[in-house]
């Protein structure tokens, strides 16, 4: 009976040592698996990354045509002229009825906003340093805003 038990533990100890560890197969087929996966994930989250930033450039832009028409509206629909410094200048400045915005915002990757205006429309677009070229232009006036005359 001595001799059936230890021929028993024997055996199973011996199975045990031939399963304890993991096959080179095994381990290379879970690595091209994840490799798999990831070729399949990375780009999914770059582009989502990407089009994040060029959404909030595209926001950034509203922002500063929102304040370019708050300042047409309060000097009878004329734009600031000029280059983007002197545009920046006005826009933040505290004179000629401002400021109509606290800092001009750059774009998603960093760079200022390159701003022009004749003082009836303008273009505002991303610097030619941006990966991607998002560009805003109103051709047109901003609208004619009456000043209301106090109540009776």
């Amino acid at each position: 009976m001595k001799e059936k038990l230890y021929r028993f533990v024997r055996a199973r100890r011996d199975a045990a040592e031939q399963d304890a560890g993991v096959t080179l197969i095994e381990l290379l087929a879970v690595i091209v698996i994840l490799a798999v996966i990831a070729s399949i994930a990375v780009p999914v989250v770059l582009n989502s990354i990407n089009n994040a930033k060029i959404n909030t450039t595209k926001q950034s832009e509203s922002v500063i045509a929102e304040a370019l028409n708050r300042y047409a509206a309060d000097h009878d629909g004329k734009f600031p002229t000029g280059s983007t410094t002197k545009i920046e200048g006005t826009l933040t400045s505290s004179t000629d009825g401002g400021p109509y915005l606290q800092s001009v915002p750059n774009d998603a990757w960093g760079n200022p906003f390159k701003i022009s205006s004749n003082g009836s429309n303008y273009d505002i677009v991303t610097s030619s340093k941006s990966p991607h070229r998002v560009e805003l232009t109103n051709l047109e006036s901003a609208p004619t805003v009456d000043n209301p005359t106090t109540n009776p």
